[in-house]
Parts: structure tokens; C-alpha cells; sequence
């Protein structure tokens, strides 16, 4: 009986004393840190840009806005066309034969500054008695008077009259392009049309006035 418990305790014994042989533990093995890597190079920092955009200020003048400022062109009256020199002038009536002296007109032309007729401009005149307030007429479409005649008839008889008859042009736009001319008629048979002539005028700064044309009114 001894002899089985000394062996029973013996194997117990040994199966104690290699019990760490047999079953070791699992020692996780300590993690070491990573070397570090330090850089000889200094770390890059972000640098500000050394220029800057800025928006380029537009030029000033200091003279406020420049605005343009339209000359006058003249020193004269603003009108285009003039009387001519010497008119008005009065004459007998000779482009209605029959009517003689039954008759009372105003007829003329219109010139430009090269002497020429000008055609298409409309004649008015006014201050008639117990007539419209006027009358008119386009010149270029009686050539008994040159070739940019016109002719408005103001009675059937002379009369004397004083500044009372008015004539003026309207340009083809309608525009009046010239003052009220004023003239005075007679009751005489010889002086019963009245010739009533304009030229253009020049009306630039140190422009002399254009010369009278030489074109007669009547044949």
C-alpha cells in the first residue's frame, strides 16, 4: 500500500515540477517604438505670397469728367439765306401781259453760296387783308423768273401799303429758316411786281458773306 501511494505522490510530484515545460505561457512580446525618422531638413512653412494682386485704381481726373462742349459756330444771325442787296426792287408786271395792271404780285429766286438756284424751298408771305394769314409758294416751279423762280400773287390791283407784307423760307422739312422780311408796295401800274431775291449766307466764324449772284430775276 505504501509503496502505490510513494508512487502516486512521486508521478504527482514530477507531473507538477514539468507542468511549466509542458503548458509555457504565451509572453506577447513587448512592442518597441519605430525609430523615429527626424528629418535634417527644417519642415516646410507656408509662406505668405510676396506680391499681392490689387485691383489698379482707374486714372482720375482731378478736373472732374471731361464732357465735350459744343462752339458756337457763329457770330453771326443763324440764319442761312438773306434778302439780297437792293431788294426789294419793283418792276412792271411782265409775265401775266394780260392782266397788266390788274395785277399785284411778289416773285424771285433763291441762290446758294456758288450762285446757284436753289430748288424745293418753300416761299411765305403774309400780312395780306382779308386773305389767309399767308400764303406760299416753292421755288423752281416759275421760270419766268430764272430757273428757281416762284411767284405769289397778292391782288388784283396795286395798292400802297407800308411795311405791311411779310416774306420768309421754309426749308423742305418745314422748318423756317429765315426772320419776317417786311416790304411796302405802291399803287402804281409800273411797280406792281416785286422782286424779292435771297442768297445764302456763309454764316461760318471769320467767313465774309457770300457775293450777290449776277443771275437776273426776270428775262
Amino acid at each position: 500500500m505504501k509503496t502505490k501511494m510513494t508512487v502516486a505522490f512521486l508521478i504527482l510530484s514530477l507531473s507538477i515540477l514539468s507542468s511549466c515545460d509542458i503548458f509555457p505561457y504565451v509572453n506577447q512580446p513587448t512592442p518597441q517604438p519605430s525609430p523615429s525618422v527626424t528629418s535634417t531638413q527644417p519642415s516646410p512653412t507656408l509662406l505668405s505670397p510676396s506680391a499681392t494682386i490689387q485691383n489698379t485704381p482707374t486714372p482720375t481726373n482731378s478736373q472732374g469728367e471731361i464732357t465735350a462742349t459744343v462752339e458756337p459756330t457763329s457770330t453771326q444771325t443763324p440764319s442761312p439765306y438773306r434778302m439780297q442787296a437792293q431788294n426789294p426792287f419793283y418792276l412792271e408786271n411782265f409775265n401775266h401781259p394780260v392782266k397788266g395792271c390788274q395785277w399785284m404780285g411778289v416773285a424771285g429766286q433763291v441762290f446758294d453760296l456758288q450762285g446757284e438756284a436753289r430748288l424745293g424751298l418753300t416761299i411765305r408771305v403774309g400780312g395780306l387783308k382779308d386773305e389767309p394769314d399767308f400764303l406760299e409758294a416753292t421755288t423752281g416751279l416759275v421760270i419766268a423768273y430764272g430757273p428757281g423762280g416762284y411767284e405769289i400773287t397778292l391782288g388784283d390791283s396795286p395798292v400802297d401799303s407800308s411795311q405791311t407784307y411779310w416774306i420768309q423760307i421754309i426749308d423742305e422739312d418745314g422748318t423756317v429758316i429765315t426772320e419776317k422780311y417786311y416790304f411796302s408796295t405802291y399803287n402804281d401800274c409800273t411797280k406792281n411786281l416785286i422782286v424779292l431775291n435771297f442768297v445764302a449766307e456763309d454764316i461760318s466764324v471769320n467767313k465774309a458773306p457770300a457775293a450777290t449772284p449776277t443771275v437776273p430775276a426776270y428775262p
